[in-house]
């Protein structure tokens, strides 16, 4: 039997598979009598186009289509979506990966031809190999929400159905090698979101190259996994980790990184804080249903879906993301 393992936002995610449970459905309480500012804004509707709302060209919208049309007006030849992986408490609230699947993913049907999901195959010659990665990556995966890898294929699987092409990244048994003889778990990490960017970069410049010989140059191609390998600018000392860079210059720079959160887990720790658009981002004033849209950067977005109502989530123990 092959091994699947997707990778997680900071380290791999090797997570048993578990059903998907559904959101919360409890309706919002009423706004307060009072007039406020939020409540002024969220009893005013919100127009198609968007509303400004504040630094890094942010602005809000009434749903997740209004604020993707404007990132598919960039034109991508490489549309590369980055996420925080769910975590051990989130079950009430519909995963980035969910909500992908079924808004975002319906809309680039006829669009794009191929989706590169980030789930790592290995196959039966590399067993021992395999077995002594996901041994090291589930001690650093143990707070993942179990329903993560699951959703993973059924991402795969809608896209199928929409003509999108699925893929998964296969590597050769040599690269399981060298994440299994690396001592400590840390390097063995280090060794897998290496092996992942890699394995990611070709694979998408085969498809990119396929395209251009049939002629599809308005094509998009998707990625799809943690919000690390799609980085345009990798941090200092992460570069390895990122196909963005190589795919932004193949692509004469029609590679669009976009980054997308679940409100709920965004939370005020050191990791959340260093992300760019943290300090503007105010879930408190966002109107009920609205989705956020930042610009972080040339091509590179960063959008957070509307707030769950009533949604109730514990705090996952020591669940952090790594800053970009």
């Amino acid at each position: 039997m092959r091994a699947v393992f997707a990778l997680c936002f900071t380290t791999l995610l090797a997570c048993e598979g578990g059903p998907t449970q559904e959101p919360a459905t409890q309706p919002a309480e009423p706004p307060p009598a009072e007039t406020t500012a939020t409540a002024t804004a969220a009893a005013e509707p919100i127009p198609e186009e968007g509303l400004a709302c504040g630094e890094l060209a942010c602005r809000r919208f009434p749903s997740i289509e209004a604020a993707m049309a404007v990132v598919l007006k960039t034109k991508p030849a490489v549309l590369a979506v980055g996420e925080a992986h769910a975590q051990k408490g989130t079950e009430g609230v519909a995963s980035s990966t969910k909500r992908f699947t079924d808004t975002v993913l319906p809309m680039l049907a006829g669009k794009a031809t191929d989706i590169v999901i980030e789930l790592t195959v290995g196959q039966d010659q590399c067993k021992k190999a395999v077995q002594e990665t996901e041994k090291a990556t589930k001690k650093v995966t143990k707070n993942q929400a179990a329903s993560n890898q699951n959703e993973f294929l059924t991402l795969g699987n809608e896209a199928k159905a929409l003509e999108i092409r699925p893929h998964v990244l296969r590597p050769e048994c040599k690269d399981f090698d060298r994440v299994a003889k690396a001592k400590a778990v840390e390097d063995k990490v280090v060794e897998m979101l290496t092996l992942i960017a890699r394995y990611s970069e070709s694979l998408l410049q085969r498809i990119l190259e396929r395209n251009a010989k049939e002629g599809r140059k308005d094509a998009i191609v998707l990625a799809y996994g943690g919000a690390l390998h799609n980085d345009v600018k990798p941090a200092p000392g992460k570069e390895a980790w990122s196909f963005g860079p190589a795919l932004a210059k193949t692509t004469d720079d029609r590679f669009v990184e976009l980054d997308i959160y679940v409100p709920e887990y965004i939370k005020d720790t050191p990791s959340w804080k260093a992300m760019p658009w943290h300090a503007h981002y105010d879930r408190a004033a966002t109107p009920e249903g609205a989705v956020t849209l930042f610009e972080t950067g040339e091509r590179s977005f960063v959008l957070i879906f509307a707030p769950t109502p009533g949604a109730s989530v514990n705090e996952p123990p020591a669940a952090q993301p790594s800053a970009k």
